[in-house]
């Protein structure tokens, strides 16, 4: 086209942008997971800072999409939505929010002490049937 700008790349390895289908954008395997109680000691505004640092070194790896596939308390909608809006770098977010499992399923971190933590519902993601299912699918999806 008559006045595009042309990049010489001829030296270099160019290849589109890389999308993960799997991602935890608010917390790194391994600092953040030894403990699965960790989370309740972070407050969700700690866990909406560091996120801010996983989804820039995500982009910068080469993944410019990628699918959250869960997260804490909808932090992840607050990421896309900051990302989308320029306010912070990072890649395009496709977010599930909350993950949903069975009791005792991956997903549960029940077993705590009652007077610390009540038992999972499906407000956390804990689902048992097809009618919590859909009580958490909407509650999700109302949020994002």
């Amino acid at each position: 086209m008559a006045g595009a700008e042309v990049i010489d790349m001829s030296d270099s390895t160019v290849m589109p942008g890389l999308i993960d289908c799997h991602t935890h954008l608010t917390m790194q395997i391994g600092k953040d997971t030894g403990n699965p109680l960790l989370g309740l000691a972070r407050r969700d505004s700690e866990l909406a800072l560091t996120a801010t640092v996983y989804a820039r070194k995500t982009l910068l790896a080469g993944f410019t999409t990628v699918r959250d596939v869960g997260a804490a308390n909808f932090v992840d909608i607050s990421l896309r939505d900051a990302i989308a809006a320029g306010t912070i770098p990072g890649p395009r977010m496709f977010v599930a929010t909350r993950a949903l499992s069975i009791t005792g399923g991956h997903g549960d971190i029940g077993g705590v002490r009652e007077d610390l933590l009540p038992e999972p519902d499906w407000r956390s993601g804990i689902v048992n049937s097809p009618e919590d299912g859909i009580r958490a699918v909407r509650y999700n999806a109302a949020r994002s």
